[in-house]
């Protein structure tokens, strides 16, 4: 499927040596397939079926249950695959995801970042240096420095899975737990945290 323009208040159509374009300024919306992209200026190249847009927020809507922002937006159409950056957030019924860089597959629905992130899902809060979310199953994998905040506890891992819709953190490697009210430790191998 090609990447429809739905609105824009000026366009521009060029025709280079690499190929043909299409500049869209001011109030641009977009679509492919059950996704809305919108910002304030967005080139199109039409063979590529490739596009960058711009603004100060670039805002990805997917259906009625993923919204994604950032500053900048490249989307690859055949491959349904958006690379956003500068203060990217993702939202969805149970989670908050914010990281300098995302990942986006709207055809898998499955969110990554590689240079640090943050989920809050409640009074819950994880941070690490890469993660994946996983928004057909709700669920988070973490890996690296992986810090999970909880009002009773912080726990401390290598690598996580969290089920957002559950509260549920799951642990694949040594975790170490340490309880706000006495310090008390834990330190485990496998097991899960029931956050509620």
């Amino acid at each position: 499927k090609r990447i429809e323009i739905i609105q824009t208040d000026s366009l521009l159509y060029q025709t280079l040596e690499l190929g043909k374009y299409r500049k869209l300024i001011g109030n641009v919306i977009l679509k492919h397939d059950n996704a809305k992209m919108y910002c304030d200026s967005a080139l199109i190249d039409i063979d590529a079926n490739y596009m960058t847009a711009y603004g100060k927020q670039v805002h990805i809507k997917q259906g009625d249950s993923i919204d994604i922002w950032g500053n900048f937006l490249e989307y690859f159409g055949d491959q349904k695959l958006g690379r956003l950056t500068g203060m990217c957030s993702m939202r969805d019924k149970t989670m908050i995801l914010t990281t300098p860089e995302l990942n986006y597959n709207l055809d898998t629905d499955v969110g990554n970042f590689m240079s640090g992130g943050r989920v809050v899902n409640k009074e819950t809060t994880i941070t690490s240096s890469i993660g994946y979310y996983y928004h057909k199953t709700s669920t988070a994998i973490f890996y690296g420095d992986v810090v999970l905040e909880s009002p009773e506890r912080t726990i401390y891992a290598d690598s996580l899975r969290y089920n957002t819709d559950k509260e549920i953190a799951y642990f694949i490697t040594k975790t170490t737990i340490i309880d706000k009210k006495d310090s008390s430790v834990i330190i485990t191998n496998d097991g899960y945290y029931d956050t509620k």
